[in-house]
């Protein structure tokens, strides 16, 4: 019993040692193959990265155009992770051909810093806030 009880003390300290993980994003070098651990391993698109990071998790997001051309999927739905523009304003979120919202936000804990929106379909406000 004692064993039992030293073995789920130790994953119930494992677990609350866990941190958020770091990811970064780059439309010119990036690859959605790649890890995103690294601005050297960086993702493509922020509709990759938003599928791939958890809740609380940070993505760099370098300077360039994120759009559908890009591959980006809109609206871009994100919950609970922190997209930061790596250079404030320089990562442009281009929705021209967006039929509705530019992003999704699912959670009341997501961040976007940084970002200018583009070509919002002018029936949609850019940024639809779904987080109760």
């Amino acid at each position: 019993m004692k064993k039992i009880f030293t073995i789920l003390f130790a994953l119930l300290v494992l677990t609350s040692m866990a941190q958020s993980a770091t990811y970064y994003v780059n439309a010119t070098t990036g690859n959605n193959a790649n890890l995103g651990l690294s601005a050297g391993s960086a993702w493509k698109t922020i509709t990759y990265a938003s599928t791939m990071a958890a809740a609380a998790d940070t993505v760099n997001v370098a300077a360039g155009t994120y759009n559908a051309a890009l591959g980006e999927v809109f609206p871009i739905a994100v919950a609970g992770q922190n997209f930061v523009s790596t250079t404030t304003g320089m990562a442009t979120i281009d929705a021209s051909t967006a039929a509705s919202h530019v992003i999704s936000i699912g959670t009341a804990s997501t961040i976007l810093n940084g970002f200018t929106i583009n070509n919002a379909n002018s029936g949609y406000w850019p940024i639809l806030v779904n987080a109760a």
